[in-house]
């Protein structure tokens, strides 16, 4: 990317085409980026394919049926005492 490409896309991003995003997208892209400084997250729409998610949803199940098949006075098999 070129110097005048990354200004133009206001560095937040680098773009992968070797273009500067557009208007439209840019106004996007910081809502995303605001988004993610008030909440702590943002929803990105279309980045995973269903197959991505479903095995991302997959191993997730997995490791909160391992989590709740602990002790509920347990974390990481030492005592939750809250004082930590």
């Amino acid at each position: 990317m070129t110097e005048g490409q990354q200004e133009a896309a206001g560095d937040l991003l680098p773009a992968r085409s070797g273009s500067a995003p557009s208007a439209t997208e840019e106004a996007i892209l910081a809502e995303h980026v605001e988004q993610f400084k008030s909440r702590g997250y943002t929803v990105l729409r279309g980045v995973l394919g269903a197959r991505e998610v479903a095995a991302l949803r997959e191993r997730l199940d997995a490791r909160i049926d391992i989590k709740l098949g602990q002790p509920l006075d347990e974390l990481d098999g030492k005592p939750a005492t809250g004082a930590e």
